[in-house]
This record gives C-alpha cells, sequence and structure tokens, in this order.
C-alpha cells in the first residue's frame, strides 16, 4: 500500500468540489490517500465536502498561490505527491494505474497529459500541445497535473517568485538542472478542463509577477532551451513592469496625520459642504446593537436556511449568511438606509437601488487583496457600503491605496465609497486575532439590476 497526497488548488471555482469528490470516488482503495483542497473563493465550502483537509481563502487575496501548494507539500507526510487543477475529471483506479506507470521511472515526474512543443511569441513562451497515447519525456511541467514522490518534488519546489504565468518553466528548468526527468500521461488517462486564469475576467495578483526573473533563468540555463528547440535570446524584455505592488500597512502615512481622531470628532461628512482629497465616508452607529447581534449570530449558527432564489446564481460571489425572513428583513432594512445615504452624499434626485446585499465572514490569517468592486460580470455597480457588525478583532484595517486612506473599523459604523472605474480600489489587511463580521451592499442607479427584495 502506497500513501499518496493530493493538493488541490481552485481559484473562484465552482468545479472544485466536484473534482475532489470524484477522485476521491475513484481510487481503488488499495492505497492511503489524503486530500488537501486550496478553495480561493468567495465561500467557505468546507460542509460540502468530507474526509479533506479543507483550506478557505478569500477570494480576492494577492498572495503567490504556490505559497499555499509549498505548505502543503513541505508539511505532507505521505509518499507519494499530486498537485492537481481544479477541473481534471480522473478516471477509475487513478491511483494504481499512475503508481503502476510511475514504477519503472521511480525518480521522475510524470505531469500532464499532451506532448509540449515551445516557440517564442514577442515576450511570452507560448505551447502548443498534442494529444498522446503513451507515457511519453517532455521534460516540461503541466501545473494542472503533477505527480512525484514527495521527496523529489520537495527538491525543486512550486515557484517562490512567479505567481502563474512562468512557473512552469522555471520548475521545468530546475526539475531539468537536477537531472530529473518529466514525462507525460497519455492524454486518455484524464480529462482537463481547468480554466486558464488568463482568460478570467478579474485576477487580484498579478499574473505575469516575476515574469522578468525566469526569462533571465532560461538564459542562464541554455542547455534546457536547446532541449526544446528555442532561441531564448530572441525573446523581446517585457517593456514595463508587470509585477505586483506589495502595500506595507505598517508604514502608511495615515497614522501619522491621526486620520481616525478626525473621524471620531466628525461622525458624518458630506464632501459637497466640505473640501476632501476622497470621497470616502464613516459613519458611526449605522446599524443598532441589537440587529447586528442576530446578523452575527445568524452567520455563526442560522436560526433557518432555504434555497437562495434562482437569480443569486448569476451574481458574482457569495455570501455568508443564510437566506430566511430574519436576514433578509434586516438586510432590506439597511441596504435601502444606505441607498439613501449615498443619494444624499451624491445629491441624487432619482432613487439608488441595491443590486446586492451579503455577509463575510473573516477568520484569523485572512486578508483581501486590492480589487475594485465594479468589474466583469457586475459592472453596473457605482457605490458600495461595509457594514462592521463587530470590532472584537485585531487587523483587518480597510484601506484605500490611491487615496493613502485606511481605516480600522468600529462596530456598529459603515463606511461608503465610489465603486465605478478603479479609483477607489481597496483591500482589507490580514486579521491577526479574533474574528471579523461584516453587512456589504453593492449599488447602481439602474432599476433593472436591483434585487427585487430591495424594491419598495
Amino acid at each position: 500500500m502506497a500513501s499518496i497526497g493530493v493538493c488541490i488548488y481552485g481559484y473562484k471555482s465552482k468545479s472544485l468540489i466536484d473534482v475532489a469528490s470524484n477522485a476521491i470516488k475513484k481510487q481503488s482503495g488499495n492505497n492511503d490517500i489524503k486530500f488537501y483542497l486550496v478553495d480561493q473563493y468567495q465561500l467557505n465550502r468546507e460542509n460540502k465536502i468530507d474526509n479533506v483537509d479543507y483550506d478557505h481563502i478569500f477570494w480576492d487575496n494577492i498572495k503567490n498561490p504556490n505559497e499555499y501548494k509549498n505548505k502543503i507539500l513541505v508539511s505532507s507526510r505521505e509518499d507519494y505527491f499530486i498537485q492537481m487543477g481544479d477541473g481534471v475529471c480522473l478516471n477509475t483506479n487513478w491511483d494504481e494505474n499512475l503508481l503502476s506507470l510511475h514504477k519503472n521511472i521511480p525518480n521522475s515526474i510524470i505531469s500532464g497529459n499532451s506532448l509540449i512543443s515551445l516557440f517564442i511569441d514577442n515576450y511570452k513562451i507560448k505551447k502548443n500541445k498534442q494529444n498522446i497515447k503513451e507515457l511519453t519525456l517532455t521534460n516540461f511541467i503541466d501545473r494542472n497535473f503533477i505527480f512525484s514522490k514527495t521527496t523529489v518534488l520537495r527538491k525543486i519546489m512550486f515557484s517562490k517568485l512567479l505567481k502563474y504565468n512562468g512557473d512552469e518553466e522555471e520548475f521545468s528548468c530546475k526539475a531539468f538542472n537536477n537531472d530529473i526527468e518529466i514525462y507525460c500521461l497519455p492524454t486518455e488517462f484524464y480529462l482537463d478542463e481547468t480554466k486558464d486564469l488568463n482568460y478570467n475576467p478579474y485576477v487580484p495578483f498579478s499574473l505575469n509577477h516575476g515574469y522578468s526573473h525566469m526569462i533571465k533563468l532560461l538564459k542562464e540555463n541554455i542547455n534546457f532551451s536547446i532541449f526544446h528547440g528555442i532561441d531564448i535570446n530572441k525573446i523581446k524584455n517585457i517593456p514595463f513592469s508587470t509585477d505586483d505592488v506589495m502595500y506595507d500597512l505598517n508604514k502608511s502615512l495615515y497614522n501619522k496625520v491621526q486620520g481616525e481622531k478626525f473621524y471620531d470628532t466628525f461622525k458624518e461628512i458630506n464632501w459637497y459642504n466640505m473640501s476632501m482629497k476622497h470621497r470616502i465616508i464613516i459613519q458611526d452607529n449605522f446599524i443598532n446593537k441589537e440587529d447586528s447581534d442576530i446578523l452575527i449570530q445568524e452567520i455563526v449558527n442560522p436560526s433557518e436556511r432555504n434555497e437562495y432564489p434562482e437569480y443569486y446564481k448569476e451574481r458574482f460571489g457569495g455570501t455568508a449568511f443564510p437566506y430566511n425572513k430574519t436576514v433578509q428583513s434586516l438586510l432590506k432594512k439597511y441596504g435601502n438606509k444606505a441607498s439613501e445615504e449615498h443619494k444624499n452624499l451624491n445629491g441624487f434626485y432619482d432613487p439608488i437601488y441595491v443590486f446586492k446585499g451579503f455577509g463575510s465572514w473573516w477568520n484569523p490569517g485572512t486578508s483581501g487583496g486590492v480589487h475594485a468592486d465594479a468589474q466583469d460580470p457586475e459592472p453596473w455597480i457605482e457605490w458600495s457600503t461595509v457594514v462592521y457588525l463587530n470590532d472584537e478583532y485585531t487587523g483587518g484595517k480597510i484601506y484605500f491605496p490611491k487615496q493613502k486612506f485606511e481605516y480600522q473599523p468600529h462596530k456598529f459604523s459603515a463606511v461608503f465609497f465610489p465603486s465605478a472605474g478603479t479609483e477607489y480600489v481597496h483591500g482589507v489587511s490580514e486579521i491577526l486575532t479574533g474574528k471579523r463580521f461584516t453587512m456589504l451592499f453593492m449599488h447602481t442607479s439602474m432599476k433593472q439590476h436591483a434585487d427585487p427584495e430591495f424594491l419598495v
């Protein structure tokens, strides 16, 4: 009996749970297999699947996904390790078949199910894939399926710098330099429907982060390029930085000007009556304690759970709130109150509507990367409201890097800000201790996009 650790990482993946369930169902039962799920998604789905080690990452965290994979690889106690994409559908007895193929190449890596050929296209190295009928030497990694002995993979590790594009090239080059051969499986071994993040309309981290480093690495290891038949010197240097900007909140100038003291004195500010450098408004005591306590209790221990309306399925993102009369009544109460606040702040005569209202539950170690609320497939979002249900935690500041503004939430307060465009991109610093509960609303001036339950 062999022991195998299976790590499946998913980014905003609707299929992750099904993919893991399929792999569990179709294992032979002859081996000791442990599944590790890293779910970078809007909702915590731990209760959707049993017998796995589940780690929920908030969907807009800017952290390098390879860090999660390396953490599991290092801590895994299994003899073999698989890194798998969130769209890989394995066949029956996949574990026995995989071990049988690997026993003849015990110190090698099995990755992908296609024959790979590389070519240079201006600034990028691109790949052509060809179906194959037998185990074949490629010396190239496919991030969607990587299998080997755990000790072999630990010699290489996943990239600490590259977050997506270029990490396959770096991994392959490092394996090549360590005399570790890479073979691909026959195409029919599994079906791969993992989505390429380059076609995702919004990813919180730069897909090309560190790409220039990878090009430099290949130029320093010319034999790898020769094996793959490419002239790496013909690739053009990227003429602009593609790396993420990392914000150090501890060095922010905001605390030095005592901005929070300013807002403690002026509870409500109308920017039409005062000259301001931004349009971020803090209002204390927006929600009362009784309602706040009820909403937290509904998140932690729901009084009732019902099916969400069908139109919820079309939404980007999920909610920590259950769907029941108690929650919906309070969402409508404070959602429409927030819409009126935005209407007054913006000097609107026409109504402003709630497009959606939802809740969030943040545990220690979670954070939110810099992002815009108005994005495909919901570009009609124009304003946002965040209502803070508690403040018994450390960390968890909301920050707006362009405005050099941050706010340590006070319970029962609310933050109002514009959402259209990218001017008011924002993030949430890591929660260090405690649990952070919020209620959020996205608003629009277009009635056709209003949540029908919020219409008076």
